[in-house]
């Protein structure tokens, strides 16, 4: 009954210790299932240290039966066969099989018999059962804690309610600020525009800057990377122009016109230039409602003239109309514009 277990017919005095042993490392699981007729089964898993000689039987668990005990239901005792087990990864041997068009509803179980001796039964609503009986406790203790504590918050925190009130308000739809970098941006230029998204930060805006997302921009792309900044709530965009700013600009719109590329106009290097032209496209489909100066604004640094920018009367056509501010002399009207400017 013991085959290929390697101590069947010893005659070793520890023979029965090792039969135990084997019992105690051996496993059996069962869960309910259907078949592909939609029928309801009963599915069972064996995995033992070695191919036994078994037999596993359907049995039913009925009132008036000690904890232990589960009635046979006949006609579903199977023989374990020798070539139906396989090997799994750990070394254990396994073997598997079902008992088809069950009634479920009956508590139904597994037992296995080894040399006359019953192991089980095996239910599969144990287990569920068991893990109900520790969630249910966690889930009790969870809500008076939540009770509890949200009976303390409200105590501490009332009395200050109603001064912190607009000033979460204010936080919670604060405005959303987007700085782009001209194309070929200098260090001078970068380092200044890390400063003023720094500044914005302090005063409570929300602030992204494109030199800070690079990551982003080649994962999401440049275009899909600016419209999700412009998605968010009250954002607004603020281009730093230098003269490459306004050649490409120039350059922009001379393509979208139909016409080839300007004469003596340098091709970009930065391959993130596109989110300049990205923000071209947005800046003229909202001149078209009269709105691009709602959303979009223009800053030149003082310090950094030798980079540009083109006159004022001298703007590509979509910068022109555009609120300009020169930094940091207007850096004032500029904080003034960005937190108090209109919201729509």
């Amino acid at each position: 009954m013991w085959s290929d277990c390697g101590f069947v017919d010893s005659l070793d005095p520890h023979s029965e210790l090792l039969r135990r042993n084997v019992r105690q490392n051996m496993s059996v699981s069962v869960v309910e299932g259907q078949t592909y007729s939609s029928a309801a089964m009963l599915s069972w898993n064996l995995s033992a240290p070695c191919r036994l000689e078994a037999e596993v039987l359907l049995c039913q668990r009925a009132a008036g039966v000690d904890t232990g005990g589960c009635l046979e239901i006949m006609g579903f005792r199977k023989k374990l066969a020798n070539g139906t087990w396989k090997q799994n990864e750990e070394g254990q041997w396994e073997i598997s099989g079902e008992f088809a068009d069950v009634n479920i509803h009956l508590s139904l179980c597994v037992m296995v018999i080894i040399e006359g001796l019953e192991l089980g039964p095996f239910c599969p609503y144990e287990i569920s059962r068991w893990r109900q009986m520790l969630i249910l406790p966690f889930v009790v203790l969870l809500v008076c804690l939540a009770v509890l504590l949200c009976y303390l918050l409200h105590n501490r925190v009332k009395p200050a309610s109603r001064w912190h009130y607009g000033k979460c308000v204010q936080r919670a739809r604060r405005r959303h600020v987007v700085l782009l970098s001209p194309p070929d941006t200098v260090e001078a230029v970068a380092n200044l525009m890390c400063e003023l998204g720094s500044l914005l930060g302090d005063r409570g805006l929300s602030v992204s800057v494109d030199l800070w997302s690079r990551a982003d921009q080649c994962s999401l792309g440049p275009l899909p990377w600016l419209h999700s900044q412009l998605l968010r709530l009250d954002s607004r965009v603020v281009l730093v122009l230098t003269r490459a700013a306004c050649l490409r600009a120039e350059e922009w719109t001379q393509r979208c016109r139909g016409q080839t590329q300007a004469a003596g106009a340098s091709p970009l290097s930065s391959p993130y230039a596109d989110v300049f032209s990205a923000a071209l496209c947005c800046i003229q489909a909202d001149q078209k409602v009269g709105r691009a100066g709602e959303r979009f604004l223009l800053v030149n640094f003082e310090s950094c003239q030798v980079q540009g920018p083109c006159p004022e009367a001298g703007l590509p056509t979509p910068l022109q109309g555009l609120p300009l501010f020169q930094l940091p002399s207007q850096t004032p009207a500029l904080l003034s514009e960005l937190t108090a400017g209109r919201q729509w």
